[in-house]
């Protein structure tokens, strides 16, 4: 399926130099945070409910297609979150909630479209020590005889983009995290 919201988006990003941006996308009396990332291959939409602890990472190509098939635990998980029962006649399709969420994309970003690093590890359960959201800086493995774990890189990826990803996978560095924003850091890329 094509999102043709995202390709309109994505034009006034690369105008105004953004990479990543973030919008609010409502269903079912839901609230749902979506961020899109630009800078890494392929896209990625993070659509996520906080209170939920619910996010769906979606791959988007570069003409602007995704899969809208789900595993089943997502599948569920939306469902239960967006309120619906089943029903025989009407089965609900992950098709109906990615049109609708392509029709709540904003055309062009602003000031409050910018996406802070905490933003994307707050908003993902499922990257490693999720309740560490705060870039504090790196880890060379190498000094200490350890391999980057591909959790880490997974979360390096999306919060700190594909240029850090890459440094980290060549050089065996790990992002390092902190729950308090008082340790935080701001971003810097490794030093090899």
């Amino acid at each position: 399926m094509k999102l043709d919201g995202l390709e309109i988006l994505h034009e006034n990003m690369k105008n105004t130099g953004f990479v990543r941006t973030k919008f609010d996308f409502r269903k079912n009396g839901k609230l749902f945070k979506v961020i899109f990332l630009t800078d890494i291959n392929p896209y990625k939409l993070l659509i996520g409910v906080r209170s939920e602890k619910f996010c769906l990472p979606v791959d988007v190509s570069n003409s602007y297609e995704i899969k809208t098939s789900m595993n089943n635990d997502d599948y569920r998980a939306l469902i239960d979150i967006l309120g619906l029962k089943y029903d025989e006649n009407n089965h609900f399709k992950p098709r109906y909630f990615f049109e609708e969420l392509n029709s709540q994309v904003p055309k062009k970003v602003n000031v409050n479209s910018i996406v802070q690093i905490h933003e994307i590890a707050e908003l993902n359960p499922g990257y490693e020590e999720s309740e560490k959201i705060y870039f504090k800086g790196w880890l060379d493995n190498n000094i200490r005889g350890n391999n980057v774990s591909p959790k880490n890189l997974y979360k390096t990826r999306d919060c700190l983009g594909e240029e850090a990803y890459q440094m980290c996978k060549k050089y065996n560095i790990s992002s390092v995290w902190t729950k308090y924003r008082t340790e935080s850091k701001k971003f810097y890329l490794p030093e090899v």
